[in-house]
């Protein structure tokens, strides 16, 4: 684990209730293209049991979870990407906010149809937030820490709201 994460980004992180977190990196610098990711990152899997209580949500109420998902994932500074993955082949809708735009609507709409349709046993469903800022620093930067801060409670926040509209 990473020196620089913080109690009070990962304790919140592992309390989720429908995500499990398997991946989260504060970002290094690389000189020289020495491995590891150069920026921050904070990688999430859908929990299998909240695939039911998803679909009937997107079967009843199709526009109230893209709303949903578009009004909680809206930093300028992150990189979104909600994929799927099945049978080891995985379709992405990367960057799907912000800007949001019809065409992405569209896209996270069809991969929810395919996404819903599967079976949790053998396929996945994931959420990677990347910090856009590349780390050119040994020490972690405030820039990276405030992103942390930002994202964690729109996780916290993301992840309640979602309780809530699923158990309507």
């Amino acid at each position: 684990m990473d020196k620089g994460l913080r109690d009070n980004w990962l304790e919140p992180m592992n309390s989720l209730a429908h995500f499990s977190v398997y991946s989260t990196c504060e970002g290094h610098r690389n000189p020289e293209g020495a491995g590891g990711s150069d920026h921050a990152r904070i990688w999430l899997s859908l929990r299998e049991e909240l695939y039911a209580s998803l679909a009937r949500m997107w079967q009843c109420n199709r526009a109230g979870l893209l709303a949903l998902i578009s009004e909680h994932f809206t930093d300028p500074n992150t990189h979104y990407d909600f994929f799927h993955e099945q049978n080891r082949q995985t379709d992405h809708i990367r960057n799907f906010a912000p800007p949001k735009s019809a065409h992405c609507d569209g896209a996270m709409a069809g991969m929810l149809d395919q996404i819903l349709a599967c079976s949790p046993s053998r396929d996945g469903i994931g959420l990677h937030l990347d910090h856009k800022e590349v780390r050119k620093t040994k020490e972690m930067p405030d820039s990276v820490a405030s992103w942390f801060d930002n994202t964690v409670r729109t996780l916290r926040a993301f992840d309640s709201a979602l309780a809530k509209a699923v158990n309507k």
